[in-house]
């Protein structure tokens, strides 16, 4: 059974350059579409609290607010909820052997046909480990799959990369140091 999904947002075909960490690179942040949503909600807080300042230098502002109203405001003016269209739902057959080099390429030949992909559209799998690195393979025959590791294995390797990176800051040196 596969989900065919429209992404959100465009993936880059370029790889973006690979860039060296250090203290000053910013790892987490706010994308496009919350920081919208950030200025949006901000504006309607500013507009409710209607602060004033007054010529002898006193601050007024509405103080008949409570959360129903704040709610109301920021519902009426934010979208919510999921906004991409249902996923298609298609079931393919399946073939051969999972464990075959060959079988998985085939099988991703047989996503390209379903899918009516050309030769210039992507196909992206999301896979556990083995089939992962199965498709790594399948990749040099047919450079349009994208292999993505399942979640699991990415949220491992996200916490080997954060411990590496604090690691590096010599934080549990620090931690040993003063006894914890």
């Amino acid at each position: 059974m596969v989900f065919q999904s429209t992404l959100p947002i465009s993936i880059n075909e370029m790889p973006k350059e690979i860039r060296e960490l250090n203290a000053d690179t910013p790892l987490f942040g706010m994308t496009l579409g919350m920081r919208v949503m950030q200025n949006k909600v901000d504006s309607i807080f500013e507009r409710l609290l209607n602060f004033k300042m007054s010529k002898s230098e006193n601050l007024s502002y509405n103080k008949n607010l409570d959360v129903e109203i704040i709610e109301k405001e920021i519902i009426t003016q934010c979208d919510f909820g999921c906004l991409i269209p249902p996923p298609n739902v298609v079931i393919l057959t399946p073939t051969g052997s999972p464990n075959d080099d060959n079988k998985i390429f085939c099988i991703t030949q047989m996503y390209k046909e379903e899918f009516s992909l050309n030769d210039n559209k992507y196909l992206d799998i999301c896979a556990d480990v083995a089939i992962f690195r199965r498709l790594i393979k399948s990749h040099a025959r047919w450079k349009k799959i994208r292999p993505i590791l399942g979640q699991w294995h990415t949220s491992k390797n996200m916490l080997n990369v954060i411990l590496t990176i604090f690691l590096s800051y010599g934080i549990f040196y620090l931690a040993t140091a003063i006894g914890i």
